[in-house]
């Protein structure tokens, strides 16, 4: 991944925590009280191990492949899109 494209996600991921850091976000959409300020909530850093890490994710045999998930005792799951990986760098870049 290029790193303008690291760099952007993790721009848009804080500009998201401090709104909630700071106290600016609505119980819910239409709810006049919000959620609680953050005590000590600090920005999130990109990390290129972790990202190597989950590259690798297809070296992984102990888990099979499944297509639903009925238990929530798991700490695993999986996301699907139909949106080309370039076509979302270039939409976090702009």
């Amino acid at each position: 991944m290029a790193q303008k494209v690291r760099q952007a996600a993790v721009d848009v991921h804080n500009k998201f925590r401090n709104i909630l850091a700071i106290g600016k976000v609505r119980r819910a959409l239409y709810y006049v009280n919000f959620l609680p300020q953050a005590a000590d909530m600090l920005a999130t850093t990109y990390d290129c191990g972790l990202e190597n890490k989950a590259l690798k994710r297809e070296l992984c045999t102990k888990l099979p492949w499944r297509r639903t998930f009925n238990d929530t005792g798991r700490n695993y799951g999986y996301i699907t899109a139909t949106v080309y990986i370039d076509d979302a760098e270039k939409a976090m870049i702009q």
